[in-house]
């Protein structure tokens, strides 16, 4: 990828996981549903920080948002 995206979910059929990748959040939430039984699912909170902190005074960005450290991850089972 030309971009290192903040947060990459990727549900796949292997082991569920959640885990930070050179500055990006990767979460494999499995599958919802495993024939008659459940999966499990992700719930993904990430804390707001303000613009203006990230900004100089020409609106300019002057620094990373760095999603990776105010990002939690909880993976539940059904």
């Amino acid at each position: 990828m030309p971009v290192t995206p903040d947060i990459l979910i990727v549900p796949s059929k292997l082991a569920y996981f959640a885990k930070e990748v050179a500055g990006c959040v990767v979460v494999n939430s499995n599958s919802l549903a495993k024939g008659n039984t459940g999966g499990s699912y992700a719930c993904i909170s990430v804390k707001p920080v303000a613009r203006e902190s990230l900004e100089d005074k020409d609106g300019d960005l002057m620094q990373e948002a760095r999603a990776a450290e105010r990002t939690a991850v909880e993976i539940k089972k059904i």
